[in-house]
């Protein structure tokens, strides 16, 4: 498990847990239940990560670049 953490430009998520798939499994501090289940790829520090959401299959590239990747104890 990691915990990547967002460049802060005013959104409601700031961290996501990503599981050994590459699967949302929380976000922080706010849009859990809107993230979780989300596949994410392309996870790299000072670059905009591709999601692909679990309700419509669409791929996208966020908005915020990730400025922190930290391993996370499950």
């Amino acid at each position: 498990m990691e915990m990547i953490v967002f460049e802060d430009r005013g959104q409601d998520f700031l961290e996501w847990d990503i599981d050994e798939d590459g699967v949302v499994v929380d976000s922080r501090p706010f849009q859990a239940g809107i993230w979780s289940g989300t596949f994410v790829s392309d996870i790299k520090v000072g670059e905009r990560p591709t999601v692909t959401s679990p309700r419509d299959g669409v791929q996208r590239q966020l908005k915020y670049r990730v400025i922190d990747i930290q391993p996370k104890s499950a």
